[in-house]
C-alpha cells in the first residue's frame, strides 16, 4: 500500500520483520500525523492482534473500515483479527466483503481458507486455498493451508508433495517447516517431524505452532503415546458433532456390553477384557497428555520444550498422583479397605486435574480449575470420613460422577486446531 507517511513506511518494514511492538509505535505515530489515515488503523489492528489485544485490534480495524469502507484490505484485516479470536461468524462476513471488493487477492482467499480450517470445514478450506493459488501459484500461505486441508481430508501424500515444492522454492519459510512437521505427525513419523519443527523454531523462535509440534514429536518417541496421538489427531479432524457422536456411541456400546455380560455369564471371559480395554483407553485419552508432559518435565532437557503453563500443569498433575500412590503403598503394607478406597478416590481425582491443565486459557480453564478444586476438597472430606468411620451418604457417588462427568464438560470446551501464521 503506497504512502508517503514515513511512519507508515517504517511500520510496514517492522511488520515484515514481525517486530510488532515497534510497529505498533510507528502506526500510532502515523495516525498522530494523519488522524484520518485508514491504513494506519489497519496496521495498528494487525500489531494489536499479533499481541493478542483483541478488543483494541477489532476497534482499530472497524475504524479503518469506517474511514474507507470500499477498501478490501481493511475488511481483510478485520477478518484476520476476528479469526485469531475465534469469532468465525463475524470473520467470515468480513472476508466475504473483502473478496467481493477484490476477488483476485490470494491473501484474502488464504484468510477464508483459515476461517474454514478453524471451523473444520476441510473441503471449503481446500477450495478457498485453490482459488487463491489460481491468482498466485506460489502463494505460500495458500499452499500451506491447502496442505492442511488435504491432510485432514486424508490425502497426506498430496499434502507432503505440496509442502515439499514450497520448501524447495523457499527453504527458509518457518510456517512451511511447521506444516510439514504436523503432516509427518499425522503420518506417524515423529523423528522427521522433529527435524522440521526444529528448523521452524530456528527460523522463527516465536512460532507457537512449531513449539507445540516439537513437544508432541518428543512425546511421540514413546510407542504408547503414538497410539494416543493418532487418536487425538483423528478427533481433531472431526467437527464437534462427530466427536460427540463417537464419545456417546462408545459409551452406549460399553453399557450394552455390560448388560450382555450380566445376562450371559458364559460370555464374561470374552466381554470383560473388551470392557477393561475400553476403560483403560478412555482414561488414557484423558491422562496421556499431562502424563507425558510430566515425563518431559522430569527430563532435564525435555522441560525446556514446555512452556510455563505446561510446566505448571505437569507439576500439579504430578502432585495429584502422590496421594493415591501413598495410599496404595499403605494398603499393600498394612491392608484394610479404607486405604484401598482412599487410593481409588484420590486416583480418580487425577481426571479433573488433568482436564483443568488441558483447558484453554480464560473461561474454560477457570471453570475446569474451579471444578477440580471443588472435587479435591470433597475428596479430602470423604477421605477423612472413611478413616474416621463417618457417614458419606451419597457423596461418594456424586464425587465419582463429578470426576468422570468432567470429561463431558471438557469436551464441550474443545478448542480448534492451530492456524497457519500468515
Amino acid at each position: 500500500m503506497h504512502t508517503t507517511n514515513p511512519h507508515m513506511q517504517r511500520c510496514a518494514m517492522l511488520l515484515d520483520q514481525s517486530r510488532y511492538d515497534l510497529a505498533e509505535s510507528e502506526a500510532r505515530r502515523a495516525i498522530g500525523m494523519e488522524p484520518e489515515n485508514a491504513a494506519g488503523y489497519s496496521y495498528l489492528a494487525i500489531c494489536l492482534g499479533e499481541r493478542e489485544q483483541w478488543q483494541e485490534a477489532t476497534e482499530a480495524a472497524q475504524r479503518a473500515i469506517g474511514l474507507e469502507p470500499d477498501d478490501a484490505f481493511h475488511h481483510y484485516v478485520l477478518a484476520r483479527v476476528l479469526t485469531d479470536r475465534d469469532d468465525y461468524k463475524q470473520a467470515r462476513a468480513a472476508i466475504e466483503e473483502a473478496l467481493r471488493l477484490d476477488p483476485e487477492h490470494p491473501a484474502y482467499w488464504a484468510a477464508k481458507s483459515s476461517i474454514d480450517i478453524g471451523q473444520k470445514r476441510w473441503r471449503d478450506a481446500l477450495e478457498a486455498a485453490q482459488r487463491g493459488l489460481e491468482h498466485d501459484a506460489e502463494h505460500e500461505a495458500c499452499i500451506n493451508l491447502r496442505a492442511i486441508a488435504l491432510t485432514n481430508l486424508g490425502d497426506r501424500a498430496s499434502a507432503s508433495a505440496a509442502i515439499d515444492s514450497t520448501l524447495a522454492r523457499n527453504p527458509l519459510n518457518p510456517a512451511s517447516h511447521a506444516n510439514m512437521g504436523w503432516t509427518l505427525l499425522h503420518q506417524n513419523q515423529p523423528r522427521p517431524a522433529m527435524e522440521h519443527f526444529r528448523e521452524a523454531l530456528r527460523l522463527d523462535p516465536t512460532s507457537e505452532w512449531a513449539r507445540a509440534g516439537i513437544v508432541e514429536a518428543m512425546k511421540a518417541r514413546s510407542p504408547v503415546y503414538r497410539i494416543f496421538l493418532a487418536y487425538f489427531l483423528f478427533m481433531m479432524r472431526l467437527p464437534a458433532g462427530a466427536q460427540w457422536g463417537i464419545l456417546i456411541g462408545a459409551y452406549i456400546l460399553y453399557q450394552i456390553a455390560r448388560r450382555v455380560r450380566a445376562g450371559n455369564p458364559d460370555y464374561a471371559a470374552y466381554i470383560t477384557p473388551l470392557l477393561a480395554a475400553y476403560l483403560i483407553f478412555a482414561i488414557g485419552t484423558i491422562v496421556a497428555y499431562p502424563l507425558f508432559n510430566l515425563l518431559l518435565f522430569l527430563d532435564r532437557f525435555g522441560r525446556y520444550a514446555l512452556i510455563r503453563e505446561q510446566r505448571i500443569s505437569a507439576a500439579v498433575f504430578g502432585l495429584s498422583l502422590i496421594p493415591p500412590a501413598v495410599f496404595l503403598v499403605l494398603w499393600g503394607v498394612i491392608g484394610g479397605q479404607e486405604y484401598q478406597l482412599a487410593a481409588l478416590m484420590a486416583g480418580v481425582l487425577a481426571i479433573p486435574v488433568a482436564l483443568a491443565g488441558l483447558a484453554s486459557p480464560g473461561q474454560p480453564r477457570l471453570v475446569m480449575s474451579l471444578g477440580a478444586g471443588g472435587l479435591a476438597a470433597l475428596c479430602a472430606f470423604l477421605t477423612v470420613q472413611v478413616f474416621t468411620g463417618g457417614r458419606t451418604g451419597g457423596l461418594v457417588f456424586l464425587y465419582t460422577l463429578g470426576c468422570f462427568g468432567s470429561t463431558w464438560i471438557a469436551n464441550a470446551f474443545a478448542t480448534s486446531p492451530k492456524r497457519v501464521k500468515r
